[in-house]
């Protein structure tokens, strides 16, 4: 089975699951995962700062679509 079709078989079951209280056991666990993988020891403070505060945002529902900044920031796109 590759990576997509694990991810779309996880989707689906995501979809299907009325159990509010097994939805939240399964968020609170892939967001534990994720934040144990991510690794911040080869950035400086600075870095590491400007990538939580971006991760806190995220979370706050702060974010602006890729489709966005394509339009209105195309310079950023040449880098």
């Amino acid at each position: 089975m590759t990576k997509t079709e694990i991810k779309q078989n996880i989707h689906s079951l995501v979809e299907t699951m009325d159990n509010e209280n097994i939805l939240i056991q399964v968020k609170e666990m892939l967001e534990s995962i994720s934040k144990e993988s991510i690794s911040f020891s080869n950035l400086n403070t600075e870095e590491q700062k400007s990538i939580q505060k971006g991760i806190e945002q995220l979370n706050n529902g702060e974010k602006i679509d890729y489709e966005d900044v394509k339009k209105n920031y195309p310079e950023w796109l040449k880098k």
